[in-house]
């Protein structure tokens, strides 16, 4: 760790310091288990930049907060009623709230809600409960808009400039007469992927324009993949930094999209040796930066907003499927959170808090290495009710010394940036004992005993909630999520006939669109929890194809009659079969009739790619040798 970052943590931990003073002189002592929690909930979700859109970010957690603040308190006033307030508010938030694994938003809402439901309070109390919450979503949100002040840079944007660069470090190596590889690039636009929520207009993606920066990460690794091909002539690669160099510079602010269309206008008609699909792509890039830079509606799909409300609800209903990590996590972690807590609430077990502690903790998306998640809890609260006792023996309880034995674990806290589970959960465990002893009047032995007996019980609870209430495992997962990827494709490549014949149906694209993004998003969540490689270039691919079919659709009302003719052609093949046609005959069409048989071609043809990737996928789920690619039937 550098001087600089030393010093930012150490103006972190005193800024958090200073909160905790002023909180508590707000609310006093009996709030202070809330003032930790908000401590370790800000740090918590500073991996999460929030300071892109601040405004908008804080009153979404303003709503979080109000949601968990009342289902809190109706919990508390029946232990039935609290069993079904308990699994709505806890399912709502992990629905809502999880959106990749990097940086899981749904702990710290959740340790938000374990305080409220094991702190309860009367409905005259209300208003001071709502006041808090609202302090501390403020509070959250102000320092990660501190912390991460200028980070924008670090994100969507920095990602295309990586992406541009890496490409001209692959051409470079292609000039050199070397075969580079595309990997690095893949793995950028994954990382994109996730950073890209600082230009989308919705989380969710509930409309088919909110994917424009995902279609943008897509388009740029094909490009990638392209020039690592190496079917270029010299001039042609070479000259192709013109047009990266204006991607950069429009990410970079200096330029607008209309130069950059400029740049590609003049390299497509001075290049004719660039390698096959390079025009369809950079047209493709430029568009995507256009409908960025302008913030517009596409009119593609219609202009009502209404109509979102049905890409909204098919949205909805394919998260809410078993193949989908977040829906099953959430069902999953709302059932347990509710029975245990009805069984505290309803026995009035004394010192049972950490029960709820180890249960949002231990339940986890996936079966996989659930094992060790629970090893490491137990392994880290052991450690730090043992770290407790021994300050509470050598201190004689003197509420100034363990005061300032917290101070240093929670600097100490502040400084490990390791992401050991086990090491935080020392730490954590530690800070709650020790503001715990200093408010609550139950005997520091009793407590130590009940911390105890009660994180082995959550972990026993946890353990088997993960392998019997809807187990998620991720390659069987991913095998069902590419059928499923595919065939979406197919009815794609169907509505796009349908369009060429006359029968456009702009809402049915709508729906098909949002019904892809939200299968690769699923894909997507799983990567991360999981290294598959040929699950990530088939995700790839897929993306890549949503786009060429995307552009293709959009491309259809202003075809020429010969065009349309031949483009439907072209599209009236056999998806499924696995002998092509040969390229198709465009000599007498216009320049952009031609391009939108060449689109049409590729996305014939990438579909036959990626559905005999998709067989792979499902043979190598069988087979322990790896994909055999002789081994394809139809699925």
């Amino acid at each position: 760790m550098d001087g600089r970052t030393l010093g930012g943590k150490t103006a972190m931990f005193l800024i958090i310091g200073l909160f905790m003073v002023v909180f508590l002189a707000l609310f006093g002592t009996s709030y202070a288990v809330v003032g930790v929690t908000v401590a370790s909930a800000a740090m918590i979700m500073l991996s999460k930049d929030l300071s892109v859109r601040p405004f908008s970010n804080l009153c979404s957690i303003m709503v979080f907060m109000v949601l968990m603040g009342v289902g809190a308190f109706l919990a508390s006033l029946d232990p039935y009623l609290g069993l079904l307030m308990n699994f709505i508010v806890v399912f709502l938030v992990v629905f809502l709230s999880m959106q990749d694994l990097k940086s899981p938003m749904h702990f710290p809402m959740l340790l938000f809600y374990v305080t409220m439901v094991t702190t309860p309070i009367t409905i005259s109390e209300m208003p001071d409960r709502l006041l808090v919450l609202a302090v501390s979503a403020v509070f959250i949100v102000g320092l990660n808009v501190v912390m991460n002040r200028g980070s924008r840079s670090r994100t969507s944007h920095n990602g295309i400039v990586a992406m541009c660069e890496e490409i001209r470090r692959c051409s470079e190596a292609v000039l050199r007469g070397e075969s580079p590889d595309h990997s690095e690039i893949d793995r950028l636009a994954a990382d994109l992927n996730r950073n890209m929520y600082d230009r989308l207009k919705s989380h969710f993606f509930t409309t088919p324009n909110d994917r424009t920066v995902l279609d943008l990460a897509v388009s740029l690794a094909d490009l990638g993949r392209v020039v690592c091909r190496g079917d270029w002539s010299e001039d042609s690669l070479r000259n192709l930094g013109s047009v990266l160099d204006a991607v950069v510079s429009h990410e970079r602010g200096e330029c607008g999209a209309s130069d950059v269309r400029g740049a590609v206008e003049s390299y497509l008609a001075s290049n004719p040796g660039a390698a096959g699909g390079t025009d369809l792509i950079l047209r493709d890039i430029h568009r995507e930066l256009a409908y960025l830079e302008s913030g517009g509606d596409d009119s593609t799909y219609g202009s009502e907003r209404g109509r979102d409300i049905g890409t909204v609800v098919k949205a909805l209903r394919e998260e809410a499927r078993r193949d989908s990590a977040r829906f099953t996590f959430a069902v999953r972690m709302g059932l347990i959170f509710a029975m245990v807590a009805f069984a505290w609430e309803y026995w009035g077990w004394e010192n049972a808090q950490v029960l709820l502690y180890t249960v949002i903790a231990l339940i986890v998306p996936y079966v996989e290495d659930s094992w060790k998640m629970s090893v490491m809890r137990f392994s880290g609260t052991v450690l730090g009710v043992l770290v407790f006792a021994v300050a509470v023996i050598a201190t004689g309880d003197n509420s100034i010394a363990l005061t300032a034995v917290g101070v240093v674990a929670a600097y100490v806290y502040v400084l490990l940036d390791d992401g050991r589970y086990d090491r935080k959960m020392f730490l954590f465990t530690l800070l709650v004992m020790i503001v715990s002893s200093l408010t609550a009047d139950t005997p520091e032995s009793g407590m130590v005993t009940d911390r105890v007996m009660f994180t082995a019980a959550g972990i026993m609870v946890a353990t088997i909630a993960n392998r019997v209430v809807l187990p998620y495992r991720v390659r069987d997962e991913n095998v069902e999520l590419s059928v499923r990827s595919v065939r979406i494709s197919l009815e794609r490549i169907h509505n796009i006939r349908d369009a060429l014949d006359g029968r456009k149906d702009p809402e049915e694209e709508a729906g098909l669109t949002v019904l892809s993004a939200s299968i690769s998003q699923k894909m997507m969540l799983n990567a991360d929890r999981e290294s598959d490689p040929l699950a990530r270039k088939f995700l790839m691919r897929q993306d890549s194809l949503s786009i060429q079919c995307s552009s293709l659709y959009k491309a259809i009302p202003q075809l020429s009659e010969d065009g349309r003719r031949a483009v439907a052609d072209v599209m009236s093949d056999d998806p499924d079969s696995d002998t092509a046609r040969g390229v198709a005959e465009t000599d007498g069409l216009e320049p952009f009739d031609m391009e939108c048989v060449r689109r049409a071609e590729a996305v014939m043809a990438t579909y036959r790619k990626n559905r005999r990737m998709m067989m792979d996928m499902i043979v190598e789920g069988y087979l322990k040798d790896g994909p055999v690619a002789s081994l394809r039937v139809r699925p």
